[in-house]
């Protein structure tokens, strides 16, 4: 098993508060479905970029 990076950790816990951001914030305001779908969209991003696996470079 992977040691977890520092970046990693960042963008894992960067992508989550996005995520959770997208579902509390359309409770106050009105945002469209494309906003909405690109937040989330960033977030799921950002967690995939946290749990690829890194290759190592020669």
């Amino acid at each position: 098993m992977e040691k977890i990076t520092s970046k990693s950790l960042m963008l894992l816990s960067v992508g989550i508060f996005i995520i959770a951001a997208s579902l509390i914030i359309p409770h106050f305001i009105k945002i469209s479905d494309l906003s909405r779908g690109l937040i989330v969209g960033m977030g799921l991003g950002m967690l995939l970029l946290a749990l690829s696996p890194k290759r190592e470079s020669n």
